[in-house]
Parts: C-alpha cells; structure tokens; sequence
C-alpha cells in the first residue's frame, strides 16, 4: 500500500482523516511552560479559550524526526510505501524533520513533499493524495500529480487581524500594514511558501461581495473542483459564505473545517479562509 502521512496543520475534518487512512502528525502547541499536542491534547475551542485569556503569546513547535521516524519505520515493515505531505518548509522545521527522518531509511520508499502552504490548502493536496491512492495510482503518479497540485493552489486568506502572524514571524511588520485604518480586513495569499498581503477589504460587510467578485472573475469551470472553505472562530461568517459559493459557484464539492490550534495561534481569530486549484 502507499501510504499518506501529513501533520496536524492540514486541518482535516477528522471523519475525512478516518475515511481515507490519512496519518496526521501533531505540532506542539505551548503557553509558557505547559505543552499541548495539537488537536490530540487541546481542541480549537479549549485553545481559544486559552488564547483569550492567557497573559502568555503562545509558542509552536514543529513535529520531530523522531516522530516520523517512528510512522516510517511501521509502514516500511509491513512493505508499505509512504508519501508525507507537510505545511510549508518556510514557516516550520516540520519538512526538514520528515528529511532528516528519510535518511535513516536508505532502502525505504519514502517521498517528503513541501507543501509550500498550510491550513485546508495543504489539506486539499493531502485529501487528493489520498484519493488517487484509493484510485490505485502508483506512487509515480501521485507524486507527480501532488506536485503540480502545490503549483496551482491558491489561497484566499481573510484575516480578522494581522497581528498575530506579526508577532509570530510569519509576516513582518511593514507587510502586514501595522497601522492601518481599523475594520481593515487584509487578504493573504501564499507566494514562495508563506503569506504574503494580496488584497485589503474596507469593512467585514465588503469580505463576500469581494470574494466572490474575485472568484467570478477568474472564469473557471467550479463544477469539476473542490473548494476549500475554513475558519478561525467565524462560524457565521464561514456559513454565510458557504452558502454564496453553492449558489453563485456551484462548486463540485465543498470541503469545511475548523482551524486548529497551531494555525489559530498565528492567524487569530475572526479569519476565514478559501483554497482551491486553479
């Protein structure tokens, strides 16, 4: 068998992890001295409940060598061979850590894949991996057919606020538009790995109508793709937009989740996000 391997920062609904066999590595998530496991120790809610209240910014960390050199060595022993997919190199050591861990397989067939993105992005990737090994593709071809998936997915990042990819690293001060007027909403997209400023909408009633403007105007066939749609506490706002994207669309298929601690800790609340290939 060809086996999936990825890490917590996908975002999967876990019903669909389930469902296609798909193994998910937790990042570390920690507030001072404590230490939660992603998902697996601390929920969304439970993290944002945290969030809210702790005098302490809290910290990731990413998944360890150790840990993939464990799921490679299982996999491996029952002549399995395994395609791990993981949020971008950029913004974790997670990738490296599934390189590092290869080494100590020289016989094992092993492909480590950079993502280049995170959230349900890398989850699309991820969930079509899958598919296609449901599909009986050899690993040839799913490799190949992941690495274009990479190249053509595009993020629609809306976040409430840019301060805590900030103070996280993952955008500097001058590109997140410190500053700027209040009930700015930015949009993000990922270049090169990591996310970058795209777009600036002027009040959350103007998020919609611009995403879907955006979305018309690219002149795809929505029927045949599948939509990524997330949220970082904005359940409402998710929902309003799941139900303009089935009647303006009218997509293949709508994938929805929530994002998780390690992704909610840089993002913030209030963010909502669209991936999709192009």
């Amino acid at each position: 068998m060809i086996r999936i391997v990825t890490d917590s920062t996908c975002d999967l609904p876990q019903e669909l992890t389930e469902r296609y066999q798909i193994t998910v590595l937790p990042l570390t998530v920690s507030f001072g001295t404590e230490s939660f496991r992603d998902r697996v120790d601390l929920k969304p809610p439970d993290f944002h409940a945290r969030l809210a209240n702790s005098p302490v910014f809290p910290t990731t960390s990413q998944v360890t060598p150790a840990a993939f050199a464990e799921v490679y060595e299982h996999f491996l022993a029952q002549g399995d061979s395994v395609v791990v997919i993981t949020l971008s190199a950029v913004l974790s050591g997670t990738y490296q850590s599934a390189v590092i861990a290869r080494a100590k397989f020289p016989r094992g067939n092993i492909e480590v894949i950079d993502s280049r993105g995170a959230t349900l992005g890398l989850g699309l990737i991820v969930m079509n991996a899958a598919r296609l090994v449901e599909q009986g593709y050899p690993l040839a071809e799913v490799v190949q057919h992941v690495q274009q998936m990479v190249e053509n997915l595009q993020y629609l990042i809306v976040a409430g606020t840019l301060e805590y990819l900030v103070r996280g690293g993952r955008l500097s001060a001058a590109g997140g538009w410190i500053g700027s007027i209040l009930k700015i909403k930015p949009v993000l997209e990922f270049r090169d790995g990591r996310p970058v400023p795209k777009h600036k909408i002027r009040g959350e009633r103007n998020v919609i109508p611009w995403l879907m403007n955006y979305l018309h105007s690219l002149n795809l066939d929505w029927s045949k793709r599948t939509i990524g749609l997330n949220h970082c506490q904005a359940p409402e706002l998710a929902s309003a937009v799941r139900v303009q994207l089935k009647q303006q669309l009218k997509p293949g298929e709508i994938i929805e989740s929530e994002a998780g601690c390690v992704i909610g800790a840089h993002i913030g609340p209030g963010a909502i996000a669209i991936y999709f290939e192009k």
